[in-house]
């Protein structure tokens, strides 16, 4: 009768395993099935989604989501468009997709930036951040941006602003002159950046100044020190880098930089001290309006050398319809140079104009 007794007990317990085995299996069965069925939904929105954008002005990343037992793909998209009218019917046109697909829309708008994101419930299925284009759409002349590097030294600025062209100037901070400098133009309605120091590949040797960014920097020492100088020289349209060739070099340090420049709504100069430089592809990345060095005018303090690299600069606005080029407030020679070279440009029909005059609005990658 015992053993009886202990073979059924020992049954009864192996099959309660065997169901409490069978349960869990189940149940794992229940939520991966539970896993997969947000998957082909937003893969399908997304398919639609591609299909409604302008082809040739999108740019897509997508990125694995997961809440609780539920996956799925989300895709963050970055659109290119030319007018704000575009832009607004883009928008109709993405919620009504959405709420065609029983889904909901939130938009947020900050300056020519808007961001359309596309939720299932609680779930993102799509981040859509519409950038309206920058650039004039016809440029009646051709265009030479100069922009004049290392200001903030001293204030007397006059051997340039009595050439009575647009120039942009790029003011350093925390230097004797920095915020008369600003003021200054502030009252002359001309745009300026700053000059913001960062990291050489020659440093330590090469000190860039106790205003500089540094790779070695968390990126939590770099946002504070990239605000501080912006305060310093309040008023910028935009940034520039103050040698740099290390750190423009660095993605990931530039990505922090940039990230807080769009937030700021400014756009980045990028003066082109380095090939390595990263800064035209985290830009395309975060939808940072960006504008490049192409020539610098004065690496010589020699009017012959100038004049060849004015040439050049003619040249290239004439070929391309526009031309950036960098010089130094300290070259003695870079005034008197540009004296010379304006009547040559108006001679061939090419204007001057400050650096954010290549773009409408501000908001949009560099103009192609």
């Amino acid at each position: 009768m015992f053993k009886h007794y202990t073979t059924v007990k020992l049954l009864s317990t192996v099959l309660l395993l065997s169901l409490g085995v069978l349960a869990l299996l189940l149940s794992v069965l229940f939520w991966q099935g539970r896993q997969r069925d947000y998957a082909p939904q937003s893969e399908a929105f997304n398919g639609a989604l591609t299909s409604l954008l302008p082809q040739q002005e999108q740019t897509e990343q997508p990125a694995l989501m997961r809440k609780g037992p539920a996956t799925w793909q989300a895709y963050y998209k970055n659109v290119h468009l030319a007018t704000s009218f575009e832009s607004e019917d883009l928008q109709h046109r993405i919620e009504g997709l959405a709420q065609s697909k029983g889904l909901r829309t939130a938009v947020e708008s900050s300056g020519t930036h808007k961001t359309l994101s596309v939720f299932h419930g609680d779930k993102l299925f799509a981040r859509v951040l519409l950038l309206t284009a920058l650039q004039k759409p016809e440029q009646k002349k051709p265009a030479i941006a100069i922009v004049i590097d290392d200001v903030g030294y001293k204030k007397d600025l006059s051997s340039f602003l009595d050439l009575g062209i647009p120039i942009t100037f790029a003011i350093l901070p925390f230097e004797r002159a920095t915020r008369d400098i600003a003021a200054q133009l502030t009252e002359l309605n001309m745009p300026y950046l700053l000059h913001l120091p960062m990291e050489p590949d020659s440093y330590p040797s090469t000190d860039p100044g106790k205003a500089a960014l540094l790779v070695s920097m968390p990126d939590a020492q770099i946002i504070q020190k990239l605000t501080t100088n912006l305060e310093n020289v309040p008023g910028v349209a935009g940034v520039s880098n103050h040698m740099g060739s290390r750190f423009t070099s660095n993605a990931d340090k530039m990505a922090v930089v940039l990230n807080v420049l769009r937030e700021k709504q400014l756009f980045f100069f990028d003066s082109y001290t380095s090939p390595k430089t990263q800064v035209k592809k985290i830009a395309l990345k975060t939808g940072l309006p960006v504008l490049e060095n192409e020539l610098f005018l004065d690496l010589k303090d020699d009017p012959d050398f100038m004049r060849k690299q004015c040439a050049v600069l003619l040249a290239n606005a004439r070929r391309d319809g526009r031309a950036i080029a960098i010089g130094h407030v300290q070259k003695k020679h870079m005034a008197a140079a540009l004296k010379e070279f304006i009547p040559q440009c108006k001679e061939a029909g090419v204007e001057f104009v400050y650096l954010t005059d290549l773009f409408a609005t501000q908001g949009e990658n560099k103009p192609q």
